[in-house]
């Protein structure tokens, strides 16, 4: 039993529309490259926390003309802010 219903192609047209490689795409979800190379190749699934995130960052990439926000959420990242940006994200993305 899965508990993710996004498929192994869901998550990598994710990543490729983020344009992310999968090391980025790891720090992004504060996981393992192996773990991200697993869930693309069907091995494993994300938790659904984790499948909420892609779908989120999926959802802003969409909305977003660019993808500054994740070259601003990976920078951030790697400066230790991101727990807030984080939480900024998921909080922004209920005021629709």
């Amino acid at each position: 039993l899965s508990l993710s219903d996004m498929t192994p192609s869901e998550i990598r047209a994710v990543r490729d529309r983020l344009g992310l490689n999968q090391t980025d795409f790891a720090q992004l979800l504060n996981v393992s490259r192996n773990t991200v190379t697993k869930w693309e190749n069907g091995r494993s699934t994300p938790s659904l926390l984790k499948e909420d995130m892609i779908r989120q960052y999926d959802r802003q990439a969409r909305e977003s003309d660019d993808n500054e926000f994740i070259r601003q959420f990976l920078a951030l990242a790697a400066g230790g802010a991101f727990g807030a940006l984080l939480g900024k994200l998921f909080s922004d993305s209920d005021e629709s």
